[in-house]
């Protein structure tokens, strides 16, 4: 009983450190004059600069992010399936759907708020693609996988990230 404690524990906290990590600010490149924020130490790109030229300059390690993906996934939905595949299918849908300017969670939790996506109400338009892709339906699962790089959904949101975070937002959806 005890270890099952201490188990729920740590889950709840790391839930926790992952919403602090998803709502903290996070640098957009370029501002309206096209400088990048005072403070920031990261050049901001050309306005003429497009999503896929950012992208190439500022993410160029991870523009194939499924191809460094080996192996079959191992469980979850879509358990054999080829990671490679799971992860082209996860940031296929991004781009589909457009749910990942802003934050990458509103893909698989839709409008619900933190709480209700753990809880299982989740309702995002990539849902199924990112439960296949980190190998798990379980939210709480899921979540603590985002920066799993072995798995599929780890690869692609990686991408996702850097060309969120490093460009224009609308560029997570236009890698």
């Amino acid at each position: 009983m005890r270890t099952r404690l201490v188990m729920i524990s740590i889950g709840v906290f790391t839930l926790l450190a992952l919403a602090l990590v998803w709502r903290s600010p996070r640098v957009r490149h370029p501002n309206e004059t096209g400088a990048a924020p005072e403070g920031s130490n990261v050049p901001a790109p050309e306005k003429s600069v497009s999503c896929q030229e950012c992208t190439q300059n500022r993410c160029s390690e991870l523009l194939t992010p499924c191809d460094a993906v080996d192996g079959n996934a191992g469980e979850g939905p879509a358990a054999g399936a080829p990671r490679k595949q799971l992860c082209e299918r996860m940031l296929d849908c991004t781009k589909k759907t457009n749910c990942a300017v802003g934050v990458m969670t509103g893909c698989y939790c839709g409008k619900a708020n933190l709480a209700e996506c753990r809880g299982g109400g989740g309702n995002g338009a990539c849902r199924s693609a990112f439960e296949e892709a980190f190998e798990a339906t379980d939210p709480a699962t899921v979540m603590t996988r985002i920066d799993s790089l072995a798995l599929g959904g780890g690869a692609a949101g990686r991408l996702l990230v850097c060309a969120r975070d490093f460009c224009l937002p609308e560029c997570a959806v236009k890698h």
